[in-house]
This record gives structure tokens, sequence and C-alpha cells, in this order.
């Protein structure tokens, strides 16, 4: 009866053994870059890759953090605050721009700011964006622009001043998004 009992727990623990580089590989990290704004903790700031100065120039540091994610994706974490934005942010292919919630994490855009999602695969999740002061001759705007496929939209609340056509405007237009054969 011993024997058998051993035999099972050897069994067990060999099949064990034999999973952990499956479970260990499915479980690598996703490579992530943490931004903060001027008013975010001196807590997350000291944890920041970047941290913006509060300006109307705070997409700069934004999409610095989207380029610095290697080719295969990642994930842009925006600390809680408020990131004025007067440009536009582009996110890169498989990458995530994602804040700390609705409530924690504020994108304001003026200027003709706003975020292009032109490539594919890309997640927004957990901010608030507002798009205010855009100029009369822009046409087809909306503070997020979706062009691509394969988009995720989580957890965004947004607003926008009647100076911008939509909040969230989906566009497919042959001449400025054209998918992969």
């Amino acid at each position: 009866m011993r024997d058998r009992r051993t035999t099972k727990l050897l069994i067990a623990v060999f099949l064990i053994v034999g999973l952990i580089p499956i479970v260990g590989g499915a479980l690598e990290a996703t490579p992530t870059t943490i931004v903060a704004a001027s008013d975010s903790s001196a807590a997350d700031k000291a944890a920041a890759a970047y941290v913006c100065d509060g300006g109307v120039n705070d997409h700069v540091e934004i999409q610095a953090a989207l380029n610095a994610l290697p080719s295969s994706g990642g994930v842009v974490l925006l600390s809680s605050g408020t990131y004025n934005c007067a440009g536009i942010i582009s996110p890169k292919a498989g990458s995530t721009l994602k804040g700390e919630g609705e409530s924690e994490t504020n994108l304001v855009f003026t200027r003709d700011g706003r975020i292009n999602v032109d490539r594919e695969s890309v997640t927004l999740d957990g901010f608030h964006i507002k798009g205010t002061g855009y100029s009369s001759g822009v046409k087809w705007l909306g503070v997020v622009n979706i062009r691509a496929s394969h988009a995720k939209i989580h957890n965004i609340a947004g607003t926008a001043d009647a100076s911008i056509q939509a909040v969230y405007l989906l566009i497919h237009d042959p001449t400025v998004y054209a998918p992969d054969p």
C-alpha cells in the first residue's frame, strides 16, 4: 500500500514540475511603462519613467512612453492625475493605454488634441477624456478617433464641447485606413 502511495506522489511531483515551464512562460510579465501627471502623488512620480509638467504638452511624454514599448506591444499606465494634451496621442499596435479609473485619471484635450487609434489591437482603459476648444476648420474629429480594427475601449467616460463633432468617432475610409490583405 505504501509503495502505491509513494508512486502516486512521485507521479504528481513529476507532473507539477513538468508543468512549471509551461505556466512560467504563460505568466511572463507584460512590459509596462508608468507615466505620472504633474499632480500625481510623490510616490507615483518616483515610480514613473516619465513625469508630465502639467502644461499643454503632456501628450509628448505619453507618446514617448508608447513609442518606447517593444514592437510586440505593452502597457502604458497613466497614474492618477490630470494630463493636459494639445497634441495627438497615437498608440502603437498591440499596446494598451491604461489609467487608474474614470474618476482618477483625466486626459484633457485642447487645440485639436486627441487620441488616434490607427493601429491594430489597441486597448484604451480606465480614464476620463475631455475635449474642448477645437479649431473650426477641422473635419471628422472626435476626442478619440478609431480607424483600425480590434480596438478595445473599456471604462472610458468622455465629454466634449460643441467645437468638435464627437467624443468617440469610428471612421472607415479606404483612403485613410486600408487593412493589410
